[in-house]
């Protein structure tokens, strides 16, 4: 009899503990909160999405909690949010966090803007158009295009690693100067580098052909328009930091994403022309960075799937897929890197799985 309740009450000790070390908080289901920020709430049902499906998948990824990395998985189809769920801390819905490298899908989207109220001429500009005094003293960079920095083809040899950490501890005081003064590895156009450096400096093209903050003029002309207000954009010396700087809600990431997937209107507004949408979600270049991803303007692109992505380290993504006028965004702990990530492939997954209760 002692052995029997030594058992039981080992067994209830083990449940306990596995139950407090679970990352995620309780399923409660999938119905999003209307918080009056702008979106239209409807069930799955209502759009044509099977509603019991789509809820066991939310519930599989949460009671199973092995992606301990997300924080939020919201669904939305046809301008409409119809189902969200907050993984770990319920005021994820307004609370900001980084989105990472999801800012370089943004500066894509005001390059198009800045193209069309002709403040830059044209994309095939050289950067010396723009940055004649930062480039005095670096003529190499004299040919680097603004495209050859969208589609980070820049050659210039900028370690996302190594030199982003420097970046960001030592040099807030001259960006322009620590990057234009890096080697180059090979000639502009020519080869795919991933680099945060080449957007900080197509962002900052723009704003020095503005003569004011880049997030002043996108507020103004954009961001204000589609009601994307609760967010913040990190400068150095002055530059909106163009490759990772801007924290926001899912909610509001999501409106990025959404104004994508409506080819640039918004409630009967043409923001940006459907045609640099276009462009902008087409491949410009084949990355042999991430398979089965090809990149765009600072856009990502799965073609076999067609669906094109925002996408952040740690796990921030947004994918848009056009078939279906469907958008799927999730976020994630944003301080994780490598193998700890949530990645592409684990996200893409997921869509699929959505995208199959579809009607």
């Amino acid at each position: 009899m002692k052995k029997y309740l030594f058992f039981l009450l080992l067994s209830v000790f083990i449940t306990a503990c596995l139950k407090e070390e679970s990352p995620f908080l309780p399923f409660t289901g999938i119905q999003p909160r209307d918080i009056q920020d702008g979106w239209e709430i409807a069930t799955p049902n209502q759009e044509n999405m099977d509603e019991a499906k789509l809820s066991n998948i939310f519930r599989a990824l949460q009671e199973d909690g092995s992606l301990y990395q997300l924080r939020s998985l919201l669904v939305f189809r046809n301008n409409k949010l119809l189902a969200e769920t907050y993984f770990k801390d319920e005021n994820d819905i307004s609370i900001t966090q980084p989105i990472w490298s999801c800012t370089k899908q943004v500066l894509g989207i005001l390059t198009g803007l800045a193209i069309e109220k002709e403040i830059i001429k044209d994309i095939n500009d050289p950067i010396s158009n723009y940055l004649s005094d930062d480039l005095k003293e670096h003529p190499d960079k004299n040919s680097i295009s603004l495209e050859n920095l969208l589609t980070m083809r820049s050659g210039i040899d900028f370690d996302e690693v190594a030199d982003f950490s420097i970046l960001l501890q030592n040099e807030q005081g001259n960006t322009l100067n620590f990057l234009l003064g890096m080697p180059m590895f090979s000639e502009p156009g020519q080869q795919f580098h991933y680099s945060s450096g080449d957007s900080h400096l197509a962002g900052a093209c723009i704003q020095s052909a503005l003569g004011r903050t880049l997030e002043a003029w996108a507020d103004e002309l954009l961001f204000s328009k589609i009601g994307f207000t609760n967010y913040s954009w990190l400068k150095y010396d002055g530059y909106n930091v163009g490759g990772h700087g801007i924290s926001t809600t899912p909610r509001e990431m999501a409106k990025i994403a959404q104004l994508v997937l409506n080819q640039g209107n918004w409630k009967g507004e043409q923001l940006i022309t459907s045609s640099w949408i276009n462009k902008m979600t087409t491949t410009q270049t084949d990355t042999g960075v991430v398979s089965d991803y090809s990149f765009g303007y600072h856009w990502w692109i799965n073609e076999k799937e067609g669906i094109y992505f925002m996408a952040g380290s740690g796990g921030q993504f947004a994918a848009i897929v056009p078939a279906k006028n469907l958008l799927v965004v999730s976020t994630a702990e944003h301080d994780t890197d490598g193998d700890q990530e949530l990645g592409f492939d684990t996200f893409l997954e997921i869509v699929k799985k959505i995208i199959a209760t579809t009607q």
